[in-house]
């Protein structure tokens, strides 16, 4: 717990500086504003990664912010994140992970996003981890595809419940 606390000071932190050196300012979430949104979005992991990046420099934005993912379907509830993380470790250019919370929906199992290089063998990482078992439960991993936009507008009803 006290690691997570650290990340959520750490992330709170990153957004306060952007904040203060106006890296918001005129910033609206609008489709047509989604090269700046990308940006500070890039920005932000940069910082978290612990780099720096500037408008522009597009060799180090691709270095820090492009990366590739594998959403693993079904985290058994009894899987603690450390256990999942000594497992994704082994594996070359692994990030990070980001993990739901347990969903009543699917017997409180959670879904997960293992985070790697983008010059990672993502299919190769993919298939080595649907041949992992963990408590019981295998993760079914996929491979997340690249999106053509990352910056998607939607219909303010389609949040809607």
């Amino acid at each position: 717990k006290a690691a997570d606390k650290e990340n959520i000071h750490n992330r709170m932190k990153v957004f306060m500086d952007l904040y203060r050196e106006g890296c918001m300012e005129d910033l609206s979430l609008t489709c047509d504003k989604a090269e700046s949104i990308e940006l500070l979005l890039d920005k932000f992991v940069a910082r978290l990664e612990g780099g720096v990046l500037e408008a522009g420099d597009s060799a180090a934005r691709d270095s820090l912010c492009r990366t590739t993912s594998v959403h693993l379907r079904t985290v058994n509830p009894n899987v603690l994140r450390d256990e999942l993380l000594a497992v994704l470790n082994k594996f070359p250019g692994f990030k990070r992970l980001s993990l739901s919370e347990p969903s009543p929906e699917t017997r409180w199992k959670r879904r997960g996003w293992a985070t790697f290089a983008r010059d990672s063998k993502i299919k190769e990482i993919c298939f080595n981890l649907s041949n992992v078992r963990m408590k019981d439960s295998d993760l079914n991993p996929v491979l997340n595809k690249d999106l053509s936009r990352r910056i998607r507008g939607v219909s303010p009803l389609s949040n809607d419940k």
